[in-house]
């Protein structure tokens, strides 16, 4: 009962995920792009993905809660596994290279900013 709750909670967030992925990529246009190498790397999009991959794997959840199905419930463990081991990667991966990031994201973040709004490039 337990793995059903949580396995159809999590569908729901990637339901909410992909609304909202969906409702930026409508409403936003390519204003919302993360960098400016790569145009289709935007919030929408990034959202979208994670939304249906998130959905796919509360599904494989449910039906295996639903069946009883040691199958399904392994590969949705091992789903969630894989995603948790990712999360602690990427972290480690932010502070071990923390100048580095913090480099890409202040050029990525002046280059735009020269696009948008080259009045405040231009004050200081």
């Amino acid at each position: 009962m337990l793995a059903l709750v949580s396995s159809y909670r999590m569908q729901l967030g990637g339901c909410g995920i992909l609304g909202v992925g969906i409702w930026l990529a409508v409403t936003q246009g390519n204003f919302a792009t993360l960098s400016s190498s790569f145009p289709s790397l935007s919030a929408a999009n990034l959202l979208i993905v994670t939304g249906t991959f998130v959905m796919i794997i509360g599904f494989v959840g449910c039906i295996g809660a639903i069946k009883e199905n040691k199958g399904l419930l392994l590969s949705f463990f091992i789903m969630l596994l894989i995603i948790f081991l990712l999360e602690l990667t990427i972290v480690i991966l932010f502070f071990v290279y923390t100048d580095k990031v913090s480099q890409i994201f202040l050029s990525s973040f002046s280059f735009s900013n020269f696009f948008y709004a080259p009045s405040l490039i231009n004050k200081s």
